[in-house]
């Protein structure tokens, strides 16, 4: 059985120069976001050299040279269809996952794409200039994208088998988990087309894992 190809090293993508910083203090951006119910509502603030992290019961100060790396990617749910996550991994271990869509409720999420955009582009061009080592990643990790196209070659299996066999008796349960199935492929397509593990440079963030 033939191997899948290797995704290419980091020399396959040299950066392009390093963005021109503005002379002066840089103006602050910030993003208000929450993923989950788990998780609290978060202001994410980028100062000139800090990203400030403000939440009900205090703030947390991160140097933004201490960023390593940085991966954006398209994440969807059942009932997110747009969602888009940024994970931002420091030198201390910690990782910072924000998403564009805003928790609000149950079921109830308000799209914060503008903001969103602008903040990952602000963390790039910050990050770049100050620590230049920083890895930038798109897309699933290559053990995750395998793993979820076996997982998809399973299921289309599956429907095939149900299909074959749609003129026999077949439990309503088995029917409702091949309708849900089908419902779903659309979306497992595009997570495929946008995730394809690859690096890029940070002034050049590809389209595809950005809502």
């Amino acid at each position: 059985m033939s191997q899948p190809p290797p995704f290419p090293k980091d020399s396959k993508y040299p950066r392009s120069e390093p963005p021109v910083m503005p002379s002066g203090p840089l103006p602050d951006c910030e993003f208000h976001g929450r993923v989950s119910v788990l998780e609290q509502a978060t202001t994410y603030r980028l100062s000139e050299h800090s990203l400030i992290l403000e939440k009900e019961q205090g703030s947390l100060t991160y140097q933004i040279s201490d960023v390593v790396e940085i991966r954006c990617r398209y994440f969807p749910t059942r009932y997110q269809r747009n969602r888009y996550e940024l994970l931002v991994n420091l030198r201390n271990g910690i990782r910072l996952k924000l998403c564009n869509e805003f928790y609000q409720g149950v079921l109830q999420f308000e799209d914060r794409s503008t903001s969103y955009v602008n903040f990952v582009k602000q963390l790039h061009s910050r990050v770049a200039a100050q620590n230049p080592s920083c890895q930038f990643f798109a897309g699933s990790s290559p053990a995750s994208y395998w793993l979820n196209a076996l997982l998809l070659g399973g299921v289309m299996l599956l429907i095939l088998g149900l299909g074959i066999t749609m003129f026999f008796a077949i439990p309503m349960i088995a029917v409702i988990k091949l309708v849900v199935f089908i419902f779903l492929l659309p979306v497992a397509w595009q997570w495929f087309k946008k995730n394809k593990p690859r690096q890029y440079d940070p002034n050049q963030i590809p389209q595809s894992v950005l809502p």
